[in-house]
């Protein structure tokens, strides 16, 4: 399952041999698993729920923020199709858990991290930000996204 946004259909040609996870489907087919593409978009939501509960598993590839778009539609499906049994990957109550950007404030120690820091409220925000930009840019990054969507690079605008 993908986007509309990422990859769009189209219909004069076959979506498992021109579609951007073609080696996907190559490598199911391989294997003698049977792998149907589903194009997700907010308007189909409702409508695909019946068809993914007749999967035994959805592969799930959609960016958490694609084209002005976010997950508020897909997720709350994904969610009540794995409560029915289906596989899906990855759960949404299982990404929320992991904290997707939270991960490099958890390893920041270690000899691939840096210096990390986590705003959890606005506030926090507000009130620490100011006194680390003194010394320099730095690079903030909304919990989820990907693709450079919501990453900035933020510096002070004068003394």
């Amino acid at each position: 399952m993908w986007r509309a946004e990422w990859d769009p259909p189209d219909p004069a040609r076959s979506l498992v041999r021109t579609c951007k996870l073609r080696g996907v489907f190559a490598a199911f087919e391989s294997l003698g698993v049977d792998a149907e593409p589903i194009v997700f978009s907010d308007d189909a939501a409702d409508a695909l729920r019946d068809q993914l509960l007749a999967f035994d598993g959805v592969l799930v590839w959609v960016n958490p923020i694609e084209q002005g778009k976010d997950r508020s539609r897909l997720d709350p499906l994904l969610q009540d199709v794995a409560d029915a049994g289906v596989f899906v990957s990855a759960r949404p109550d299982v990404i929320l858990r992991m904290g997707t950007k939270e991960v490099l404030v958890a390893t920041k120690d270690l000899s691939w991290g840096t210096d990390t820091r986590m705003y959890r409220t606005f506030e926090e925000l507000r009130d620490c930000l100011p006194a680390r930009l003194a010394d320099g840019p730095l690079v903030l990054k909304q919990y989820r996204g990907m693709g450079g969507q919501g990453v900035w690079k933020v510096e002070l605008d004068g003394p």
